[in-house]
């Protein structure tokens, strides 16, 4: 019986994972469900400008990091779209073009470059002004977490295994090793949100 069962179609294999918070929830709290100094992914792209040149920041230092010219990124995101790994994983239809490419590219690289100063033995501590505010830090993990406010795993994985390529010596195997410590607890400072915090306007570093 198994013999005739075909395997799953790439298409089956990355299914939606990504998904808008219901009306009738989000209405009762909208602020709640709202990325607060970083959007990532397509759900609230634009809504954040303040950020977007810090963002930037990230990207070229993440490129210094690894000494890959951003073409070799760009390919290997193509690619994956090619074979529509990337929209799949979002419950909305959203439509494929450059500036999705590249919101894409921009989001996942940041996201890295983010673990990789905030760890511990990170000499960017000293460097960089925002990894040295633990609330700024904070609020950052929140955005992380938003159920609107993601990117496939899949795409994070695929650019990290890529930068291994640049590194003489790196003590992570891939990027959930670095994004989870071993008790399986988020590898970024933790900071307590009371109810009735405010965050004001970021306007970048």
């Amino acid at each position: 019986m198994l013999q005739n069962v075909k395997p799953p179609e790439v298409d089956e294999i990355y299914m939606q994972s990504i998904y808008r918070v219901p009306p009738n929830i989000r209405q009762n709290n909208p602020k709640v469900y709202t990325p607060l100094v970083f959007t990532i992914g397509p759900y609230h792209h634009n809504s954040l400008e303040t950020t977007k040149k810090l963002k930037l920041k990230y990207v070229k230092g993440f490129l210094n990091r690894t000494r890959l010219p951003m073409r070799v990124f760009v390919d290997k995101i193509k690619e994956m779209e090619e074979k529509n790994i990337i929209r799949n994983c979002y419950a909305d239809t959203i439509e494929c073009n450059d500036n999705f490419l590249k919101m894409i590219l921009v989001d996942a690289c940041f996201i890295i470059e983010l673990f990789l100063r905030s760890d511990k033995k990170s000499d960017w501590k000293e460097k960089d002004p925002l990894i040295q505010k633990p609330r700024m830090l904070g609020f950052i993990e929140l955005d992380l977490l938003l159920l609107e406010n993601q990117l496939p795993f899949c795409v994070l994985e695929q650019l990290y295994k890529l930068t291994g390529l640049a590194f003489e010596v790196s003590p992570y195997k891939s990027f959930i090793d670095l994004t989870y410590s071993k008790h399986g607890v988020l590898s970024m400072p933790i900071f307590n949100i009371h109810d009735n915090t405010v965050v004001q306007e970021y306007d970048g570093i």
